[in-house]
């Protein structure tokens, strides 16, 4: 797979619509139960080098709006029982140069979202 064909999978990844889950801190079973958090209402991103940042929105069911930043890159290596390289997800900051960060803050503010709007 070329570098252009791996940034245009990276382009056309959606995750508008999408369930949010999470898992409850402290539970310490070994099948750890999922709740559901919310749902992807919208995200806005920016592909540098070879990872996708995104801000995601996040509608929860009783109607309050969280924010997730996130990232997806090409993992480094073919995992176990797999036949190609995947996309891996990250939720961890990623460090961002300060001309992007301000860049994918200000898509989210000309989206309209009111966390990134200046007072």
């Amino acid at each position: 797979m070329t570098d252009e064909e791996k940034r245009l999978a990276l382009e056309e990844l959606d995750f508008v619509g999408r369930e949010v889950f999470c898992t409850q801190k402290g539970d310490w079973s070994t099948r750890r139960t999922r709740h559901l958090f919310g749902t992807v209402e919208g995200e806005v991103q920016l592909i540098v080098d070879d990872v996708r940042h995104i801000i995601q929105r996040i509608l929860k069911p009783g109607g309050d709006v969280f924010y997730r930043t996130c990232y997806h890159t090409w993992e480094s290596r073919v995992r176990k029982n797999r036949a190609k390289l995947q996309i891996g997800y990250g939720q961890f900051p990623s460090l961002l140069a300060s001309k992007h960060q301000a860049k994918l803050l200000n898509m989210a503010r000309l989206k309209g979202w009111e966390a990134f709007q200046t007072y």
